[in-house]
């Protein structure tokens, strides 16, 4: 498969994946309302797990302003990248059982 095909592949897997995900209950409060979207921030953890980053909160963040560019051709990031402190409060309030349709 040639480089090109690769990435409209890759392109099109997390956009599909970034759609599952927007049907999942966000477990965040929301009366200080919601700065990161769910998808998005669920999205770049799996890629920085996937791509050897590491699963800590920095590692997410780290990965996610490296790939900033890439993430932008399939995810909204309304005002960027979260902060690991961001992405440590959503991954511990994730319940796995709401994942499941």
């Amino acid at each position: 498969m040639s480089p090109f095909f690769s990435q409209v592949f890759f392109l099109a897997q997390f956009s599909a994946l970034a759609t599952i995900l927007r049907q999942m209950p966000d477990p965040r409060k929301t009366n200080k309302g919601i700065c990161h979207q769910l998808e998005d921030m669920v999205v770049i953890g799996l890629c920085s797990i996937i791509c050897g980053r590491g699963g800590d909160f920095v590692a997410m963040e780290c990965h996610g302003h490296a790939r900033t560019d890439y993430l932008w051709q399939f995810l909204e990031l309304p005002i960027g990248i979260a902060v690991s402190e961001t992405f440590r409060r959503l991954f511990e309030r994730l319940n796995p059982q709401n994942s499941h349709h």
